[in-house]
């Protein structure tokens, strides 16, 4: 189609007018690429026809309506058009109605409350200490020493889990709800601020426990990397005593924008959050903080006296529930 032909496709020359978007230059050559299907030889209608009756009427504000294009007449004497005739002007309805919504930025916001299929939960796997580690000398153990590798080796496995979660939380919540402007700075400060002072307290926990496997695959002299982190664990009094407040927040965002609600909708649905939402991952590390003190004291109860760790593991469990105590208390002061 010519150049001078886009004016009367659009409807626009005789009237001196040009829409916003130029639908008589840009239109018609962005229609031109599209995959048209051919229409009926008798009778004949193009795409001009088509395009003059539904952007000549709406091109300025308002979307094209598929009544625009049951004025075009099928043929000079027939006024109802053939079944061919009509499904074709409906390709073209359909087509020019997709492209107008793109060129006006009609998909800014959810069209529809279509959520894709949930995929499968990705399961966490948390092995046994004498399935890894301790494989090969497991049965030579006494069964005291044997669950006390076990239970060293389920708190490196919250550790690790830990991790994961708060990375997700990051990565995956907080990165992209800024990114894509669903969440202005101050917003993203009150929900996620403190993540980033927790992680590298159980990486550091997690780093030190691997450094205490001995070569035959035993966990030794874990007493000191448990002590070195119990200060530091001062910061969940912070992080959990805006709790309550972040999970008002975020069901207030929730109802009031429809973005934030479909990009968590389709968060929940996805094989890494386990079914869990936003507010279950922020709360993770206060319910794995407070399993920290039950696992100590397994431990604990598991280590001969004579063993170093026994005396450190013993000051560092009352540390611990010190901090607890603190982080409790500041719990139940924000939701008075």
């Amino acid at each position: 189609m010519d150049e001078e032909n886009c004016g009367t496709a659009s409807g626009s020359t005789n009237k001196g007018n040009t829409t916003p978007e130029c639908w008589a230059d840009a239109g018609l050559t962005k229609i031109r690429t599209l995959p048209i299907p051919e229409a009926p030889q008798n009778p004949k209608i193009s795409v001009e026809e088509v395009l003059e009756a539904a952007t000549e009427q709406n091109a300025h504000s308002e979307e094209p309506q598929s009544e625009d294009f049951e004025k075009i007449p099928s043929t000079q004497t027939e006024q109802q058009p053939k079944p061919k005739l009509r499904k074709h002007r409906k390709q073209l309805f359909t087509r020019t109605v997709k492209w107008w919504r793109k060129l006006k930025g009609k998909f800014s916001e959810p069209k529809d409350d279509y959520l894709p299929p949930p995929q499968p939960i990705k399961q966490r796997k948390n092995p046994l200490w004498s399935e890894t580690y301790g494989k090969e000398i497991a049965s030579s153990l006494d069964k005291r020493e044997l669950k006390r590798q076990e239970t060293i080796n389920e708190l490196l496995q919250v550790q690790i889990n830990l991790i994961e979660d708060l990375l997700i939380v990051q990565k995956i919540y907080r990165d992209p709800l800024l990114l894509l402007g669903f969440l202005s700075e101050g917003e993203a400060r009150r929900i996620f601020g403190g993540i980033e002072f927790l992680l590298p307290i159980h990486i550091q926990l997690r780093d030190g426990l691997f450094q205490t496997i001995v070569p035959d695959g035993r966990f030794d002299n874990i007493g000191q990397v448990v002590k070195n982190c119990i200060p530091k664990l001062e910061v969940y009094v912070a992080y959990c005593s805006k709790l309550f407040k972040v999970e008002k927040l975020l069901s207030k965002k929730r109802s009031t924008s429809r973005s934030f609600a479909d990009f968590l909708n389709r968060c929940e649905t996805s094989s890494f959050s386990r079914r869990l939402d936003l507010w279950s991952f922020l709360d993770s590390p206060r319910s794995h903080v407070m399993n920290i003190p039950l696992l100590i004291k397994q431990i604990l109860k598991s280590t001969l006296e004579t063993n170093a760790d026994h005396g450190m593991l013993g000051k560092s469990l009352i540390e611990l529930y010190d901090v607890l105590a603190r982080v409790d208390k500041a719990i139940g002061d924000a939701t008075c």
